[in-house]
């Protein structure tokens, strides 16, 4: 945020070809996705993914929509190299 007191995260679920392939949702363009980031509050943002390889994994479960048409079902993450892994101390216990 501008004030540096929040650090905003946002994963959007959609791929290009999901709505032909599953009826799910297409997603953002990265111009969509710049003014939503506006709209959250965001300064300064970066976009380290795109697509449905995009997963939100939350206290040990997966809580968006990941989607992978190569792989059966389709709504499941994908196996991918990249990871962006947060975690905080709260009262000197990891969370």
């Amino acid at each position: 945020s501008g004030d540096g007191t929040r650090l905003i995260l946002l994963v959007v679920d959609g791929c290009e070809h999901c709505p032909d392939f599953m009826g799910g949702p297409q997603g953002l363009t990265i111009s969509e996705l710049a003014l939503e980031m506006i709209k959250l509050g965001a300064v300064y943002a970066i976009n380290l993914d795109g697509g449905g390889s995009s997963t939100l994994f939350y206290e040990g479960k997966v809580v968006n929509y990941p989607t992978s048409l190569d792989v059966v079902p389709v709504w499941r993450e994908r196996r991918v190299s990249t990871v962006l892994c947060l975690h905080s101390e709260i009262g000197g216990e990891e969370r």
